[in-house]
């Protein structure tokens, strides 16, 4: 059964509708073109490849022939084995995507109503949520991975100035103090915009991304503003 959800911000910063598919051989998709991808499903040599053999062709030249006549829209692909997500920004091509592959469809995702697609378009980096996060913070900072372990220590120290106007979290605090076996997305929340700007003007380049959170109940109070 296809589960439909609700985006809360736009996929890559650009696409507001996400298909998520379950086919064999799908990462063909996005490797292959279609000539390629016709000729390995009509061979009637059986595969001995690890990386074919246990390929559906059946199946795969099905998902293909479905998804084939949209092609030349602005589609975006990320797969990973047999699953493939597919990222749009067209309504109409989203809707008739959804109908021709149906039958291999996990997952649909798509803005909640008109006002929430018109308020992500128009702001970028902004998350729509039900509650602020922790009932109290407006914004998520990443961090620069790579920041100097000497900046990483003065920032834990700094950051008790403000108390609770800053928030880590476990894997955050691993970072401050020395560099993790496997990377991470440091990122730490803060409530308000003065202190959002205090943490611009100590870590600089340092800060790799800021997303503002808003609630859907003040949307349409931010649309109707002049």
């Amino acid at each position: 059964m296809t589960k439909s959800l609700k985006i809360r911000k736009l996929f890559y910063g650009k696409y507001p509708y996400k298909i998520e598919c379950r086919a064999s051989g799908a990462y063909l998709i996005a490797r292959w073109n279609s000539e390629r991808i016709k000729s390995f499903c009509l061979r009637e040599e059986k595969e001995t490849s690890i990386f074919f053999k246990n390929i559906d062709k059946t199946d795969l030249l099905n998902f293909f022939n479905a998804i084939e006549p949209f092609l030349e829209k602005k589609l975006k692909f990320r797969t990973e084995n047999n699953a493939i997500s597919i990222y749009l920004d067209n309504k109409d091509v989203f809707d008739s995507l959804s109908q021709s592959l149906d039958q291999w469809i996990h997952s649909v995702y798509e803005p909640a109503n008109e006002e929430e697609l018109e308020f992500l378009l128009n702001s970028n980096k902004k998350v729509i949520c039900s509650n602020l996060p922790h009932g109290k913070y407006k914004y998520k900072v990443y961090l620069n991975y790579h920041t100097h372990i000497n900046t990483r220590q003065r920032f834990k120290k700094w950051i008790k100035n403000y108390g609770e106007k800053i928030k880590t979290n476990l894997s955050s605090e691993s970072w401050f103090n020395k560099d993790p076996y496997y990377p991470i997305d440091p990122q730490i929340y803060v409530e308000d915009q003065p202190t959002l700007s205090m943490i611009g003007l100590f870590l600089g380049n340092d800060v790799r991304k800021v997303e503002e959170y808003i609630t859907r109940s003040s949307i349409n109070t931010i649309l109707c503003q002049p």
